[in-house]
């Protein structure tokens, strides 16, 4: 599933690629393990590593918008942990 095309900013960076919205009728974990996977790796690896994190910022962004639609605690702690992981990397402010 995809959603947008990725151009000048993280979530569009003009080459043609696509980012991808998490499955329409997920469980509150699928969508926890939705954005972290995609936070973990934001594309294939033959893209430059500067839209890898542009990619990887957008979807920073959009999995801590996420965490207040997510009611299961597990699956709220699980990507609050992803989040953090890469706050303290410097991923994020």
């Amino acid at each position: 599933m995809v959603s947008e095309k990725i151009d000048q900013n993280p979530e569009d960076q003009g080459d043609g690629s696509l980012l991808e919205n998490p499955p329409e009728r997920a469980s509150d974990m699928q969508l926890a393990l939705f954005w972290a996977t995609h936070i973990d790796n934001p594309c294939d690896p033959h893209h430059n590593e500067q839209y890898r994190e542009a990619l990887r910022q957008s979807y920073l962004v959009q999995a801590e918008q996420a965490l207040s639609r997510i009611k299961e605690e597990n699956a709220r702690q699980f990507l609050q942990n992803k989040i953090r992981e890469y706050r303290e990397l410097g991923h994020i402010e």
